[in-house]
């Protein structure tokens, strides 16, 4: 069952969807589970998600003005032993976006919305 569909709620509106959203464009959908599984094989996961999630928001936000785009995060069976997706993405999208923000060519107003999605069972 689909528990709930959060949004990353930031000190600033990075993520926050507006009352009357236009119609997107594109949606992004990642899904994961931070259970550390093949670690040894293929890395660290939670490293190649952040990765991930940060380029594909810094690449949609200077594209902007083109395309409206929504990045969705379904996080499947979260265990309990490891940290959650949601304070993770935040952490990044605070670390790496909000207070580099001057780094970057991109009014942080532009960034897409994350949503993030839990699936318990």
């Amino acid at each position: 069952c689909v528990r709930a569909m959060q949004l990353v709620r930031l000190s600033l509106p990075l993520v926050l969807v507006p009352a009357c959203a236009s119609a997107l464009d594109l949606s992004v959908v990642l899904c994961g589970r931070n259970d550390g599984h093949a670690a040894d094989v293929t890395g660290d996961f939670v490293t190649r998600l952040r990765n991930t999630l940060l380029s594909l928001l810094l690449g949609f936000c200077q594209r902007s003005d083109r395309i409206q785009t929504e990045v969705v995060l379904v996080e499947w069976r979260p265990p309990n032993t490891t940290a959650r997706l949601k304070g993770l993405v935040r952490e990044w999208v605070d670390i790496e976006l909000v207070q580099r923000a001057r780094e970057f060519n991109c009014e942080l107003s532009r960034f897409p919305p994350v949503r993030l999605i839990t699936v318990t069972d």
